[in-house]
């Protein structure tokens, strides 16, 4: 058995399901939450008594802090002081004005007074994990170089863990905090969370290799399949400055949109394009993500999208939980990004500011970049094709079902991936006009670029894109493979 085979058995504990778009579920309120929290019974909460004797240093650090909040001299403190009255919930929408003046940059949590959710600050006993450390610009860092330097396409293949589009960038997030034992949760769309602190596997026994860990392991599965939604980002990640003296963009920040999430794992500056990210799709399955450079064809959906960057979680003494830190008080926390309202990620110029060194000149520079370019296209057309055989192996014995309002429709056509892909062509044929390459010399690239549709079959990417240029390849979910890909007859 390979390492990390035997997780799939815990799908028990959590429902293959896609986690860009779940099965619908009762909607969560703070309403149904408090009524649960009151049922709880009361608690001795640990730094509310005088010092045990013999309490180890995390405690003993906990307890510093505590008492730092309860005087007010506690600085790094990103809640209410003691006593304050919590502010009410703003439900102001994204992107909106509130009553201070400000532009809204993350979606509204009710959080009683009460919370199932309660726990001391160094987690209960059962726990997914326990909290040792602090999130801090040194983790960001460390989980940077952990990103650039140890994490690659195949990682999360390596040990099994199944990911969709939405999946991905929340199981590295998760799994570097399980590693370094830091405070980690992630939300639903209606504002529900789930977090290390959470009870719900105790029964599982704990191992230190993360990857071993059979209560981390089934965890991740719930949280992924129960909980991270691609439109879960605007709960759990805040917009970032983009220019590099800011610091803020770097291995780990996220680029969003409402159809699709990518993590940054690696700024090479001698590159062309230095901005890479790693990406998944659906289905959810064990797989090699797609290694691009960020691409001008990302759309941007305006604030609380775009390139952002994961929330930390720190400990509210008031309620006794775990809650998310506002992002005005995240490092790097920045609205320039969408000051010109820009539809699409400003790819370009991020990527001229993130260059060290000035691109190659010639015919040598320019046929490198449009082959770097191109073979971008390709990861995006494979990418293409397993969702085209997931779409056609679900419709194929559903004759009747051509719902275009539905669930597996929106997960299995492909008219806005259709779009990237020509979009990102577009940018190679500027990037090959600009280098004084000539359409004939641009062509005999794509030509010699053998693309895999399936079922044995190939074609060149030059008759790809031609087919796509003309409106030939179909992109609804159930039509068969011939005609998703353009042709006029089955393949042989």
């Amino acid at each position: 058995m390979q390492k990390g085979s035997s997780w799939i058995v815990l799908a028990a504990f959590a429902p293959a399901l896609c986690s860009c778009h779940h099965a619908p579920r009762p909607k969560w309120s703070a309403a149904s939450a408090q009524e649960a929290a009151a049922a709880l019974p009361p608690r001795v909460w640990t730094l509310e008594q005088p010092p045990a004797a013999g309490e180890n240093a995390v405690i003993q650090e906990w307890r510093r802090r505590y008492d730092g909040w309860r005087t007010g001299t506690l600085k790094d403190y990103p809640f209410e002081p003691r006593n304050a009255k919590p502010e009410p919930v703003d439900h102001t929408g994204i992107g909106h004005k509130n009553g201070k003046g400000e532009i809204v940059t993350e979606e509204a949590v009710d959080i009683p007074d009460r919370s199932i959710h309660e726990t001391e600050p160094w987690g209960d006993k059962g726990c997914v994990w326990p909290v040792r450390n602090r999130w801090s610009m040194r983790w960001e860092e460390e989980f940077a170089r952990w990103m650039s330097t140890e994490v690659d396409a195949d990682y999360l293949a390596r040990y099994n863990i199944p990911v969709d589009c939405a999946d991905a960038p929340y199981a590295l997030r998760w799994i570097f905090a399980r590693i370094h034992y830091l405070p980690q949760g992630a939300h639903n769309v209606y504002g529900a969370v789930f977090g290390n602190w959470n009870t719900r596997f105790a029964n599982l026994p704990h191992a230190v290799d993360w990857s071993q860990d059979m209560r981390f392991r089934a965890a991740l599965d719930y949280v992924m399949s129960q909980y991270v939604q691609g439109r879960s980002i605007p709960y759990d990640t805040y917009p970032i400055a983009l220019r590099p003296e800011a610091g803020a963009l770097r291995p780990g920040t996220v680029v969003a949109d409402k159809n699709h999430l990518r993590i940054i794992h690696r700024i090479v500056p001698n590159a062309y394009r230095p901005v890479r990210h790693l990406s998944a799709t659906l289905p959810s399955k064990v797989r090699t993500l797609a290694d691009e450079a960020l691409s001008a064809a990302t759309p941007c959906n305006g604030v609380g999208w775009g390139i952002v960057d994961w929330s930390w979680w720190d400990y509210d003494f008031a309620r006794h939980r775990y809650r998310r830190v506002p992002d005005r008080k995240m490092p790097g926390f920045s609205l320039e990004q969408y000051d010109n309202r820009n539809t699409e990620i400003p790819a370009g110029l991020i990527h001229t500011l993130y260059r060290r060194a000035l691109p190659a000149t010639g015919a040598e520079g320019v046929y490198a970049r449009v082959r770097e370019m191109l073979e971008d296209v390709c990861v995006a057309i494979r990418m293409r094709k397993d969702v085209v055989e997931a779409g056609w192996a679900y419709y194929k014995d559903r004759p009747k079902d051509r719902d275009k309002k539905s669930r597996p429709y929106d997960d299995f056509s492909t008219p806005n991936r259709d779009t990237r892909i020509e979009k990102t062509y577009e940018e190679v044929r500027k990037t090959a006009a600009r280098g004084g390459m000539s359409e004939r010399q641009l062509r005999a690239e794509t030509d010699r670029i053998s693309i895999d549709i399936g079922e044995g079959q190939s074609m060149s990417l030059t008759e790809f894109l031609e087919l796509l240029d003309a409106g030939e390849v179909s992109h609804e979910p159930w039509d068969p493979l011939y005609r998703r890909w353009g042709l006029k007859r089955p393949m042989d």
